[in-house]
């Protein structure tokens, strides 16, 4: 898993909601979210964008490797 990967799941489980619930909220599919988490496809920056709007944080949050924002 790399770190946007890591940062989505632990921000999306933060919200309390599953894989599909934030590919509903983002448009995306169920199992883009969930490649994305798993480190084996990297979102492309309008897909980060709406994913971090889902989620309430940034862009930089999901980049960031150490933890800016408290969960």
């Amino acid at each position: 898993m790399n770190v946007i990967g890591r940062n989505i799941r632990r921000y999306r489980q933060a919200k309390g909601l599953d894989c599909t619930e934030l590919a509903r909220l983002t448009g995306l599919t169920t199992m883009s979210i969930s490649y994305f988490e798993r480190g084996l496809r990297t979102p492309r920056i309008e897909n980060m964008i709406k994913i971090a709007a889902a989620l309430g944080v940034t862009v930089s949050d999901l980049l960031s490797e150490g933890d800016r924002k408290a969960v």
